[in-house]
C-alpha cells in the first residue's frame, strides 16, 4: 500500500516485520502511562496477529515510530459479517494533533478495503469528547452501541477508580460520509461539522442534560472530564452514570450518535439521530 502523509516527514504504512512491530510496545506504554508489570503487547502477538488477517499501522518520522493502531478480523455472530476490530490507536504526545490520528485510521481504512472488508468497529470512552468528536465528526463513524463496564477492573491506569463504559463505533467504509471525508485533506471539515449550529440547537444545556428535538437528540456532557473529576469529585460518578444511562435509552431507542462538538470550555454536546439516517452524509 502507498505510504500516506499524516504531516511533514512523517509517512505511515502498513507494518509486519518484527523489528517494526517490537517498536510498538514503548509508543502503547508511554500513551496509555503502563509500566513494564502492567502487560502490553509485544511484538509476536503483532506479527502473527499482522500475518493472520490482522492489520498493524505506523506512523513514522524521522525513521522513529511515533504513532500506530493495531486491528484483528473478526465476525458479527448476528449477521455472520466480517469486519476489522479495531483494538488500540496510539500516538505520542509530543505527535498529537497534526492530523498522524487521522492519516492512520484511513491508512486502516485502505487496507481494509483492500481486503475485502468493509467495516471497522471499535470503542470509546463516552466522556472524553475529543475522541467522540474525531471518531463521529472527522472518521465519519457511528455510535451504534454502549458496553457497560467493558473492562471492569482491568482498566488502564487512566481509567481507573471508575467504570470502563464504552461507545461501540461502527465505520462503514464506502459509506457517502466516510467517503466524503476520505476526500478531505486532513485540516477541512464538512459544512456539517462546524458547531455553530449544533450550538444554537443546543441551547443553554448543562451537562447531563438531554434535549430532544423531532428526530434528533442532544446529550450534553463535560468537554474535560479529567479535569471535572479533579474538581468535583462528588458528583463526578453520579452525573458519569446520568450520562451513560440517558444514552443507553437513546440507543435502545434506535438513536446512533453521529457527532460530538466542543460549545465552549465547560461543555461538549452528543448528536443523536435516528438509525435510518446515520450514514447519508
Amino acid at each position: 500500500m502507498s505510504a500516506l502523509a499524516a504531516a511533514p516527514a512523517v509517512e505511515v504504512r502498513v507494518l509486519s516485520r518484527p523489528e517494526e512491530c517490537a517498536c510498538c510496545e514503548a509508543v502503547y506504554r508511554e500513551v496509555f502511562g503502563l509500566t513494564s508489570n502492567d502487560g502490553s503487547i509485544n511484538a509476536r502477538l503483532l506479527v502473527s496477529l499482522a500475518r493472520n488477517s490482522g492489520m498493524v499501522v505506523g506512523a513514522y518520522a524521522g525513521g522513529e515510530l511515533v504513532g500506530f493502531t493495531l486491528s484483528f478480523l473478526a465476525r458479527d455472530g448476528a449477521s455472520g459479517r466480517l469486519y476489522q476490530y479495531s483494538q488500540t490507536a496510539a500516538v505520542l504526545p509530543a505527535w498529537q494533533g497534526r492530523g498522524i490520528g487521522r492519516a492512520m485510521k484511513f491508512a486502516q481504512r485502505a487496507a481494509a478495503l483492500a481486503d475485502g472488508i468493509e467495516e471497522l468497529r471499535w470503542t470509546f470512552d463516552p466522556l472524553r469528547p475529543a475522541n467522540a468528536h474525531f471518531n463521529l465528526d472527522v472518521l465519519g463513524a457511528v455510535v451504534t452501541g454502549l458496553a457497560r463496564d467493558l473492562y471492569g477492573a482491568g482498566a488502564a491506569p487512566n481509567d481507573r477508580g471508575e467504570p470502563t463504559d464504552r461507545f461501540v463505533v461502527h465505520w462503514e467504509l464506502a459509506s457517502p460520509a466516510v467517503e466524503a471525508r476520505a476526500a478531505l485533506s486532513g485540516g477541512e471539515i464538512l459544512p456539517s461539522q462546524r458547531p455553530e449550529p449544533l450550538a444554537l440547537l443546543a441551547g443553554q444545556l448543562r451537562p447531563g442534560e438531554l434535549r430532544l428535538a423531532g428526530r434528533a437528540a442532544f446529550l450534553c456532557v463535560p468537554s474535560d472530564w479529567r479535569r471535572f473529576r479533579r474538581l468535583s469529585p462528588s458528583s463526578a460518578a453520579g452525573l458519569r452514570n446520568q450520562i451513560i444511562a440517558q444514552a443507553g435509552q437513546l440507543i435502545d431507542g434506535g438513536f446512533v450518535a453521529v457527532s460530538c462538538a466542543r460549545l465552549d470550555g465547560e461543555r461538549a454536546v452528543y448528536r443523536f439521530t435516528d438509525s435510518s439516517r446515520a450514514h447519508a452524509g
